[in-house]
């Protein structure tokens, strides 16, 4: 709840909205709290794809997703160690949005790179007069490396699971298209966690599963990526493609269930709703 000074009140949102938007809860002086349905408020997101792959002076389509995205946004990237939005830590160019898609083109590599998103075209002041400001996003996240990479022209769409268990080896798949490089050079391709470096369980056109190390301490910043024991364009070792820095070892000891309801269900019905109670519950699903 926010308190309201001289007609303002600010609010920070974690999420964007989607189609329906916020709904206002506001009470006045000492009444309880109602909701105000004429009031409705969108907050714009991008929210993927997790991960992007584009090659080394070449240019690359991008289609972003999220909510309240539109023709004449504006974005671009920048270092992973830039903690804000700044034109002179910029990688690339600045790229508007045309047909629903950017298209960007970056002349070093990088490994890392986060984004930097304006909603709206230059031209256009927000609804109090300033200038559209700049917001950086955790996704997606950049690696630009050669075209030669097996994975120069992958699109990674997700992650699963994205949490793995104290102690145990889990089967984590990297879904997604454009592997037929990959494929093609298996016997060179490693999954790497926090640089345990390891064999692929599998490599497919359209996934690839690797096998997390058993992890001895929790850390909710385990970096994943994947790598080709090749040489790149220069002769230097590849550098990894980084999937996720925020895989997760978790203790199965912080989760404790306390109730299963229904405790069963009829014979031959799918895709029955089973809820669990309990603590300690984070999710894993998915990027």
């Amino acid at each position: 709840a926010k308190s309201v000074a001289n007609g303002v009140a600010s609010f920070t949102f974690a999420r964007g909205t989607g189609a329906l938007g916020y709904v206002l809860c506001y009470k006045f002086g000492t009444e309880p709290y109602r909701i105000q349905p004429l009031i409705n408020l969108g907050v714009a997101e991008v929210q993927g794809p997790f991960v992007q792959i584009a090659p080394l002076q070449l240019e690359k389509s991008v289609v972003l997703t999220g909510t309240g995205l539109a023709d004449g946004d504006a974005a671009y990237f920048v270092a992973k160690s830039v903690a804000s939005c700044s034109e002179d830590a910029r990688l690339g160019n600045l790229a508007t949005r045309q047909g629903g898609a950017f298209v960007f083109k970056f002349g070093n590599l990088t490994l890392g790179g986060a984004l930097c998103y304006r909603f709206g075209p230059a031209d256009v002041p927000a609804a109090d007069g300033s200038t559209l400001a700049w917001t950086r996003f955790s996704v997606p996240t950049l690696t630009v490396t050669y075209p030669s990479d097996p994975f120069a022209l992958a699109y990674f769409a997700k992650v699963l699971p994205t949490g793995a268990a104290l102690g145990q080896q889990t089967l984590v798949t990297v879904s997604g298209t454009g592997f037929e490089p990959a494929v093609a050079k298996a016997s060179v391709i490693r999954c790497s966690f926090n640089e345990v470096i390891s064999l692929p369980v599998s490599v497919g056109a359209k996934a690839i599963v690797c096998q997390t190390p058993a992890f001895a301490a929790v850390d909710s910043a385990v970096a994943f990526s994947l790598l080709a024991l090749e040489t790149d364009g220069s002769g230097s070792p590849r550098e990894p493609v980084s999937i996720t820095s925020t895989f997760a070892a978790y203790d199965n000891a912080n989760v404790t269930v306390t109730a299963l309801s229904p405790p069963g269900g009829p014979q031959g019905v799918l895709n029955a709703l089973v809820s669990l109670q309990g603590e300690g519950f984070v999710d894993y699903g998915q990027l």
